[in-house]
Order: C-alpha cells, then sequence, then structure tokens
C-alpha cells in the first residue's frame, strides 16, 4: 500500500483514499509529510506551465519557508537544507 503515498492524490481510487486516510489518522508526522509532498507536486504542476523563471524560484522558496516552520526536526532541518541549496543552484544554470 505504500504506492497511495506517491500516487497523485487526484488520481486515488475510493480504496486507496480510505486507506490514505486511516495511515495519515494514525501517524500526524506522517499526516504532515503527505501535506507537504502535496505541497511540492502542485509546486512542480504549477512551475512546468511557468515561463518566468522569478516565479518558479519564488514558489520553491515559499514552499521551502512552509517546509521550515512545520518540521520540527533539527537534522531533517540540515539535510533538507543542503539538499534545497542545490536545487536551487540548479535553478540558477537557467
Amino acid at each position: 500500500m505504500r504506492y497511495i503515498f506517491k500516487k497523485d492524490s487526484t488520481k486515488l481510487t475510493e480504496q486507496e483514499r480510505w486507506y490514505l486516510n486511516r495511515y495519515l489518522e494514525m501517524s500526524p508526522i506522517l499526516k504532515k509529510a503527505y501535506e507537504l509532498k502535496e505541497e511540492y507536486h502542485q509546486w512542480f504542476q504549477q512551475a512546468k506551465k511557468e515561463e518566468k523563471m522569478k516565479k518558479i524560484k519564488e514558489g520553491l522558496e515559499a514552499f521551502y519557508r512552509k517546509v521550515l516552520t512545520s518540521t520540527p526536526n533539527e537534522q531533517f532541518l540540515l539535510i533538507y537544507d543542503e539538499h534545497f541549496l542545490l536545487v536551487k543552484n540548479l535553478f540558477l544554470m537557467f
């Protein structure tokens, strides 16, 4: 059932949605991670349509700030910060 966490939420069947909600109710941390995944997915879909690089970067930075304010684990934040800088630098190349 782990694929339900990866699958686009708009494409979940009724049964998959039931399982997803069941698992998310069991763990607030898992629920927050899933919500962040969905927000990232939404940003990514918008970024593919956007022509202005500045707007894409602003959206990514807004997502990054949301992650920072919703994640209390300091070690995770350090790792995430390194990865974010790598992704952001990739955008600077374009």
